[in-house]
């Protein structure tokens, strides 16, 4: 089974989106973001 990760570190929100490639299935989660320190 395979994965694809997406992740997209922005001002605002940090977006995940995970895709499984055999079976087509797509997660997808909007956290909020912390610009003054990315780590946490």
């Amino acid at each position: 089974m395979a994965w694809r990760v997406g992740i997209d570190s922005g001002g605002t929100f940090t977006d995940i989106c995970l895709f499984k490639e055999q079976s087509g299935r797509v997660a997808v989660w909007k956290v909020s973001s912390t610009p003054s320190d990315p780590s946490v």
